[in-house]
């Protein structure tokens, strides 16, 4: 993640291949965030919690579907 636990688009772009790799060639938003979060580990437990603007969803949720944008 970028300075001060702020996750950059770039930041997630690798994690985001390998999780889809390991999930066949496509997946979800939340398939892509369960597995990184759940199986890979590439997100400290500090990261993974930080609200974007006061929630509902995590600055991590927020990045990934921008992501999918790219």
């Amino acid at each position: 993640m970028g300075d001060g636990g702020r996750s950059q688009h770039t930041d997630l772009m690798w994690p985001a291949v390998e999780a889809l790799r390991a999930l066949g060639g496509c997946g979800t938003v939340s398939e892509i965030d369960a597995w990184w979060v759940l199986d890979d580990g590439a997100f400290s437990s500090a990261q993974r919690v930080v609200l974007h603007r006061g929630g509902p969803h995590t600055k991590l949720e927020y990045r990934l579907a921008w992501l999918g944008r790219i």
